[in-house]
């Protein structure tokens, strides 16, 4: 099964249609040019949708609002700007987190089991604790 994938790259007419970088209306190739430098210099981020919908990689760059194919396509864009290295990071920071999390509750909850004990066995070795216990609440 093949599969394609859709990149943020430059889109380029087949040969035999022959037209000019002349015959493209000058807001076009403004566009075009932005997107090859979003495409060249851009960083990878969270995909907007449209990129999500195609299988794009979705490419952006400091300052500004649109992605890579966005732009090229002259379409609204709702690009987060979430840098995916950044959000790598997040995730790993979190996933650390919780395991010290879960190692913490698993000490604390050793610690009360061997405080009990420690408790039980207290009070059948010295009986009067009992009754110092109880004095000291009266």
């Amino acid at each position: 099964m093949l599969t394609l994938v859709w990149t943020c790259i430059p889109v380029h007419l087949p040969a035999f249609l022959d037209v000019s970088e002349k015959s493209l209306p000058p807001s076009t190739i403004r566009r075009h040019k932005a997107a090859d430098g979003i495409d060249q210099f851009g960083f990878e981020v969270m995909p907007c949708s449209r990129c999500e919908k195609r299988g794009a990689i979705c490419k952006m760059v400091e300052g500004k609002k649109k992605c890579g194919l966005c732009v090229r396509l002259g379409r609204p864009c709702d690009v987060t700007g979430t840098p995916l290295n950044s959000l790598t990071r997040i995730i790993t920071e979190a996933k650390r987190l919780d395991q010290r999390e879960a190692e913490a509750e698993e000490l604390l909850s050793r610690r009360r089991e061997a405080f009990a004990r420690l408790s039980v066995n207290w009070t059948s070795l010295c009986p009067s604790w009992n009754l110092v216990e109880s004095a000291s609440v009266i």
